[in-house]
């Protein structure tokens, strides 16, 4: 990084005084202001010159009181510090007095002139941290996702019988939520659910959400009939009491819209398509109903041009993004196991396509995610 000189003005003689901060335009660097009226980095127009008026002895020549030279008719005041001459010094030693500069590494502490910019933490819509290949390291996994800027993860159910795990490992981690419901592979397996006892599970306000439910035609491990009970049980529990329901559907599209469809005449739900890699018209049906998409990994793979086709037409503040951890590991770790911290490859990857800033996608899929889940507690 090339530091930029500081201006003669940078090592006042005068003791007890701080110099003006501001940003230089041309670089995210904090520069000193170089207020003295000749010297050569000294900004254009900045009227912000010394900022503390000595303890005692005569005031040098160049010195402007605050009172005659205000923050405000600095044409780039939101670049210098307030008036931190107004504060008295804190007791104990002046050595450093408060002529630090951020060049230099140090800082004054008592208020800063630069606000510390907060970064937008990604959701991890969708993973499955019950699951057994977390459980050697569930600790780490979770800490390793928040060092990648994941501050929620939502692990989702795909048993009834195997309910009790899930909420166990909801209620162990702060930043991670859970989700009650029967996968389409278990409901020819799983006891028959209705949609009062979903409810009655779904009381602990670690549980945000029903899912995931729905119908997957490519390996049917369960009846159709079965799949389809089963969902329409998660929808009309969704009604019931407002939380949103996690759809899982793959070589399903037709029959999805219509029971899509068909619920919605009974009454509205709220919820998401996860690991969404349909056709156009169910992104249609799903997006015109209120239902919003989720992003896995996928939409990263050399092959999955359909997905990214149809991305390019879902609004980009309906968008989740995912990982359906432990499975579908984003490029670059395609084949190996994945988990929560990969998410932010899928969501830069979204951005991408989308023609939007990672950090605006971020903030996007993150608000996004709040309002499908309004029981999860932001970070």
């Amino acid at each position: 990084m090339i530091v930029r000189p500081p201006g003669p003005c940078v090592k006042p003689t005068w003791r007890a005084w701080a110099p003006c901060f501001m940003f230089w335009p041309r670089s995210s660097v904090a520069w000193p202001c170089s207020c003295c009226p000749w010297c050569p980095t000294a900004p254009a127009g900045c009227s912000n010159r010394w900022a503390r008026t000595p303890r005692s002895g005569p005031s040098p020549p160049w010195h402007r009181d605050i009172a005659s030279s205000p923050v405000s008719s600095c044409p780039r005041r939101l670049g210098c510090s307030p008036a931190l001459s107004r504060r008295p010094d804190p007791p104990g030693p002046r050595s450093l007095g408060r002529l630090t500069s951020p060049a230099f590494g140090f800082f004054p502490t008592a208020r800063r002139p630069f606000a510390t910019r907060k970064t937008t933490m990604l959701v991890d819509s969708h993973c499955h941290l019950d699951f057994p290949d977390f459980a050697e390291d569930l600790d780490t996994v979770v800490a390793r996702a928040h060092t990648a800027g994941v501050g929620t993860v939502l692990t989702i159910g795909t048993h009834v019988t195997r309910f009790p795990a899930v909420l166990a490992v909801a209620e162990r981690f702060p930043n991670v939520w859970c989700t009650v419901g029967i996968h389409p592979h278990e409901a020819g397996r799983e006891p028959e659910t209705d949609a009062e006892t979903l409810v009655r599970l779904a009381q602990s306000p670690k549980v945000v959400g029903f899912g995931e439910t729905g119908l997957d035609y490519f390996y049917d491990h369960s009846p159709r009939e079965a799949q389809q009970r089963a969902f329409r049980a998660h929808l009309e529990a969704a009604r019931l009491s407002g939380l949103p329901v996690v759809i899982h559907t793959r070589d399903a599209d037709e029959d999805m819209a219509r029971i899509l469809e068909d619920e919605a005449k009974k009454g509205p739900f709220t919820g998401l398509i996860h690991c969404f890699s349909s056709g156009p018209a169910l992104a249609r049906t799903a997006l015109d109903l209120g239902l919003y998409l989720s992003i896995s990994g996928i939409v990263t793979f050399p092959k999955a041009q359909n997905v990214r086709d149809v991305l390019a037409e879902v609004p980009v503040e309906r968008l989740l993004v995912e990982t359906d951890a432990p499975y579908l590991a984003p490029v670059p770790f395609r084949g190996k196991r994945n988990e929560p911290a990969h998410v932010v490859h899928t969501a830069a990857r979204v951005a991408e396509l989308k023609g939007v800033s990672v950090e605006a996608f971020q903030a996007l899929s993150t608000e996004a995610f709040f309002r499908v889940f309004p029981r999860c507690s932001r970070p």
